[in-house]
């Protein structure tokens, strides 16, 4: 019986140390098009998010030259370096997450 049972437990620590096979990751046909959009609407966040930067750089640094900037305008350009972050990672994060 004893002898029995360390067969057992042998097979199964075999079967479950076995990593399961990835499975290839094909496109379904017309996504093409889906992925051309898909591109376009990156590279037009990325445009805003450079615009945004600028446009908030630029009032910040009006307002810190007259002398009546303040913690929210710094906060601004703050929070739009970290959307320039988050749309520059995302093709990466959605990539490594998706296998």
């Amino acid at each position: 019986m004893k002898e029995l049972l360390h067969q057992a437990n042998t097979h199964l620590a075999i079967y479950f140390s076995e990593a399961p096979g990835k499975p290839d990751s094909i496109a379904p046909p017309g996504s093409d098009k889906f992925l051309t959009i898909v591109s376009w609407i990156g590279w037009g966040a990325t445009l805003g998010a450079i615009v945004a930067l600028i446009i908030a750089g630029v009032r910040f640094g009006f307002q810190k030259s007259h002398g009546t900037a303040s913690n929210e305008e710094a906060g601004k350009v703050a929070w739009t370096l970290v959307g320039c972050v988050l749309i520059a990672v995302s093709g990466s994060l959605v990539g490594a997450l998706a296998g």
